[in-house]
């Protein structure tokens, strides 16, 4: 009688001990709730079921949080590999996983601003060669009037030049007509 009132419930625990085992944590423990040893090893049993399982659960939630980072790692590498081979449109997409969405806004905000910064240095830059061109448009304008006021002033001197000698030979002349008037 006591072998098979044993036996029974021993058999149940040693089925249940192979399915738990094998990580079947769903496993239903038999004889919990009898009084005797056999109750107690069920008891026992079935709260080593359940830290297994939490456990599982856990290393399973590990596992996936790893994978997720390892994928962000993977697109944060992508992005910086096509920002710094000039690609201002490299955001991370949307397909980020839960938990990292921060990350994606800070990154993407950033870029936003690098852009806006890179396209400031260019406007900036064009206009500073603008004003250049019309600094060296109007130097060669100021040159060509120098240029025409410096002709006109040498046609002007020559003209007061050859004045002068006409006014020269008319004095002579007078002084010629007064000697002779006088004689």
């Amino acid at each position: 009688f006591l072998n098979r009132s044993l036996r029974q419930p021993l058999d149940g625990l040693a089925n249940a001990m192979d399915r738990v085992a094998k990580a079947d944590y769903q496993t239903e423990i038999p004889g919990r709730t009898r009084p005797d040893e056999a109750g107690r090893i069920a008891r026992s049993l079935d709260v080593m079921r359940q830290n297994l399982a939490l456990a599982e659960t856990e290393r399973k939630l590990r596992e996936g949080a790893q994978a997720d980072q390892a994928r962000v790692v993977q697109m944060l590498s992508d992005s910086l590999r096509r920002l710094s081979a000039g690609d201002l449109t490299a955001q991370l997409g949307s397909n980020i996983p839960p938990g990292f969405e921060e990350l994606r806004a800070n990154y993407n905000a950033a870029l936003d601003r690098l852009g806006s910064v890179l396209q400031s240095v260019v406007e900036t830059a064009q206009l500073i060669e603008d004003s250049a061109d019309q600094i060296s448009r109007q130097n060669g304008l100021l040159a060509q009037r120098t240029e025409s006021q410096a002709a006109t002033l040498e046609e002007t001197a020559a003209a007061m030049e050859e004045l002068n000698g006409k006014l020269r030979s008319a004095a002579q002349s007078t002084k010629e007509v007064e000697g002779i008037v006088h004689a």
